[in-house]
């Protein structure tokens, strides 16, 4: 059987009208904060960062930042010290360019020369 969604090619399963790929979607839509929680602790496992916040902490991060909302608009988390991994204390928000700046490779050669 074929997905419902107009101008989709998937087949969904047996006995469902939509494909896993729209379920996703809609479930995306609907819980916001539990997506920027999931793709968060995915991608700091994958990068090898500790979280050491747990979910109440990061719905507390996100009221007060807005981050799982304006995520998609290109808010990041960053770590304040790179030494420490993801808690409340240790985290901001930053725009992609604001944290492409402040990680470039000119700003380091600067401060190295300056300390020099």
């Amino acid at each position: 059987m074929k997905c419902k969604i107009k101008g989709c090619r998937c087949h969904a399963r047996k006995g469902a009208l939509k494909c896993s790929k729209h379920i996703m979607r809609e479930w995306r839509e609907k819980h916001p904060l539990m997506d920027a929680w999931n793709n968060h602790r995915f991608n700091a496992k994958r990068r090898g960062i500790p979280v050491e916040w747990n979910l109440e902490e990061f719905k507390l991060f996100c009221d007060v930042t807005g981050y799982h909302i304006l995520r998609k608009n290109g808010l990041t988390i960053d770590r304040e010290n790179c030494f420490f991994g993801y808690s409340l204390s240790n985290c901001q928000t930053l725009s992609h360019y604001d944290n492409s700046v402040k990680g470039s490779r000119i700003e380091k050669w600067l401060k190295q020369k300056k300390s020099a």
